[in-house]
């Protein structure tokens, strides 16, 4: 039986028995829809004869209900159906960085002294394979408290209170600079940094320190030459910040940097990498600020500010960094509100704003440092199944909106963290993992018509998804409802068609929203014996009509031309 089909009898069934009831209170039944298995149940708890007065009105409700049951299996009601139209035809809207879905690790780690954090790990490696080919940013709040010393072997250790600075830098709480003391990165642990991404695909963004101040208040790059001048002698891969949340000095540190000087400081900085050959044409992103919000002026104005002063063969790409809510007590429903996810989309339209004023839209823009709450995340959600939704439809929104790459804060530590602390995979590890394997960088123009909570993304498929040999078209997102949604894939300017064959990849949880299991296609995810990947077995659908289960997130491969 089609979904359809099965929701229609459903409707009928629902209707039929509670008018029943009112008609007859001893007259009781329950039903029940199984969206895994696809199946309707009918249960009589008591059968008891109506009264004959209600045989009429029940003959006259039968009638009429078979009527709908028709009206729901042969030509289904629009407002009932979801339409997802597609433009395939047309040219990508947008094409993302190939390493668009980068990951982070917060220096206050490298503070702590890589704290139950083992470089040498074979697991650890074996965790980050997949997410691999991407960058790897060293960078946070302790980045402008990092000293370089490359004669020193030993690692310095310093407790720092927590991983993003957010509940600083948005509440104005915890905000002693005594708490983020200067500390230094040995030559070794360096090293080890290097290897580890070497190893594991990875290319280090390394935010320098810019805080190491003059007198006057410029910018002495005297340690940053002597990290640059070590990794070129040991041919380390970069590529390069400056600072990190600049505009949140006064809050942070006690010490305001403005955006023309910070400028003049990037210039200092693009002269002395020129001088390396292997680091003349790496890539010098900034400024790193945080919230860019449209009804927050400093922000945007320390933007506009080292913009305007910055010469354009400085910078490759503009970063600024972005979090939803507070971590701390955030309810779930936040997680789940698409009043939420679209306040990503305000700050977007916010940093467009000021580089069209600064003449500077051409540049990329990426989200440098970014994840669902800020202060570490929230211990209660953001580890958790119910975390998935709001970073999945991160990843869609964005590149809809021409972001060029997202660094994801974190790799490891705080709730947030994709590999908890035994480098086991949280929910959030799996749908990256899933994305990078079936999403392209080349962006399709869709729009949703139906139910605000159903939220879908379209581009190419990756052409290594290893299930399609020829072109494909991906379309991935979620279903935040209590009930399945049925949407109709149509592309724009075509005739109606009645039948697609696609593959579909439902990822679901089968116990708790707030639980870590979770499952794809009904087969619970979990790494091999060996510590290698499961197979992601899709499932072989034909139809126009997807069917996305209450709490799911989904990928469908389709075969097209256009891709």
């Amino acid at each position: 039986m089609s979904a359809t089909a099965t929701l229609s009898i459903q409707l009928f069934l629902n209707t039929y028995y509670k008018m029943a009831y009112y008609i007859s209170p001893s007259q009781r039944y329950i039903t029940s829809y199984d969206t895994a298995n696809n199946r309707l149940y009918f249960n009589p708890m008591l059968t008891v004869c109506p009264p004959k007065w209600t045989s009429k009105v029940m003959t006259a409700m039968l009638v009429i209900s078979a009527v709908v049951i028709i009206l729901f299996l042969y030509q289904p009601l629009q407002s009932e159906i979801n339409i997802l139209l597609i433009d395939a035809d047309a040219p990508p809207i947008y094409k993302t960085n190939e390493r668009y879905l980068s990951v982070a690790l917060d220096t206050s780690l490298l503070a702590n002294n890589f704290k139950g954090f083992d470089m040498r790990s074979s697991k650890l490696h074996m965790m980050m394979l997949p997410l691999g080919g991407s960058y790897l940013r060293i960078g946070g709040t302790m980045a402008d408290r990092l000293k370089f010393a490359p004669r020193k072997a030993m690692h310095d250790t310093h407790f720092t209170y927590e991983a993003d600075n957010g509940r600083c830098v948005y509440d104005g709480l915890n905000c002693l600079f005594s708490n983020r003391p200067n500390f230094t990165l040995s030559r070794s642990a360096w090293t080890l940094l290097n290897r580890l991404a070497v190893l594991t695909n990875f290319t280090i963004l390394f935010d320098l320190n810019s805080l190491r101040r003059t007198r006057r208040g410029a910018w002495d790059a005297t340690n940053a030459k002597s990290l640059i001048s070590f990794s070129n002698q040991q041919k380390f891969d970069l590529i390069w910040q400056l600072g990190n949340e600049p505009n949140a000095y006064r809050h942070t540190f006690n010490y305001e940097v403005t955006g023309e000087q910070l400028a003049d400081d990037f210039k200092k900085l693009r002269n002395i990498l020129n001088k390396y050959p292997r680091y003349k044409n790496s890539l010098l992103v900034g400024p790193d600020i945080t919230k860019p919000k449209l009804f927050n002026e400093e922000p945007r104005q320390f933007l506009l500010d080292f913009l305007i002063e910055l010469d354009r063969n400085v910078l490759n790409a503009i970063t600024w960094h972005q979090y939803y809510f507070k971590g701390q007590n955030a309810p779930l429903s936040n997680f789940l509100s698409p009043d939420v996810f679209d306040m990503l989309e305000d700050e977007i339209t916010a940093i467009k704003f000021v580089t069209k004023q600064a003449f500077n839209s051409d540049l990329p823009i990426w989200l440098g440092e970014s994840s669902s709450a800020y202060g570490g995340g929230s211990a209660k959600y953001s580890d958790k199944f119910a975390a998935t939704f709001i970073w999945l439809d991160k990843l869609g929104l964005a590149a809809k909106n021409g972001i060029d790459l997202i660094v994801r804060q974190s790799l490891f530590k705080g709730h947030y963290a994709l590999l908890d602390e035994n480098y086991d995979p949280n929910p959030d590890w799996w749908v990256s993992v899933i994305y990078k394997k079936l999403v392209g960088q080349e962006v399709i123009d869709c729009m949703l018509r139906g139910n605000r909570r159903v939220r879908l993304y379209c581009h190419c498929a990756n052409k290594q998804n290893g299930y399609l040999n020829g072109s494909a078209l991906v379309v991935f997102g979620s279903n935040m409802n209590y009930s399945p949604a049925l949407v109709r894939l149509q592309e724009v300017n075509s005739e109606y068609q009645d039948t697609l064959n696609f593959l579909e990849f439902l990822i679901q949880t089968h116990a708790s929203i707030v639980s870590k299991d979770i499952y794809l296609n009904n087969e619970l995810l979990r790494m091999q014996t060996n510590g290698q990947l499961p197979k992601f077995q899709p499932r072989n659908i034909t139809s126009n009509i997807i069917t996305i289960p209450p709490y799911t997130l989904g990928f469908w491969l389709i075969p097209v031309s256009a891709c």
